[in-house]
């Protein structure tokens, strides 16, 4: 969920104006927030209930994040 969660416990403003002021939070937030979908998504894999993982980026864009921020916060994987 990456950005979009950090976007959605924070809200937009708050996280952008984060990663501008206090980037070490941000960085340990999406890390929380990594951890927890690749936790989830192995516990799903060991249960066999799940077919497809989904990645939602609603919020992981150019619209939300100025490039600079995005390149240091989101990048490809």
């Amino acid at each position: 969920m990456g950005g979009d969660a950090v976007i959605w416990l924070c809200g937009i403003e708050r996280a952008i104006r984060w990663a501008f002021t206090k980037p070490k939070l941000m960085k340990s937030l999406l890390e929380i927030v990594l951890e927890w979908d690749l936790w989830s998504i192995e516990l799903l894999s060991r249960l066999k209930c799940v077919e497809l993982v989904v990645h939602r980026g609603w919020y992981e864009n150019a619209n939300f994040w100025p490039p600079r921020l995005y390149r240091r916060f989101i990048p490809p994987t």
